[in-house]
């Protein structure tokens, strides 16, 4: 999929910042549409991924594989409906 196909159905908004030019939202959508909740929390949790807070960034990367377990177990309970 691209990211103009994705970004037609997306249900986010993405605003670019400092001037960046629109186009910008689709490198995201490249970027991040197509990773798995582990790829994207290793990515996240590497050092280069600096945060204001590192108590947050703990806790954030704590829910993502919560809502990765609970994102299955749902899909599997309707699959199995």
């Amino acid at each position: 999929m691209t990211a103009e196909c994705l970004l037609h159905q997306a249900r986010v908004t993405i605003m670019t910042l400092h001037n960046l030019p629109p186009s910008m939202g689709g490198v995201l959508v490249d970027e991040w549409s197509n990773k798995t909740p582990d790829e994207a929390h290793a990515i996240l949790a590497g050092q280069d991924v600096t945060v204001t807070n590192q108590s947050d960034k703990v806790i954030q990367l704590a829910k993502l594989k919560v809502l990765n377990e609970r994102a299955q177990r749902a899909f599997a309970r309707s699959r199995d409906a």
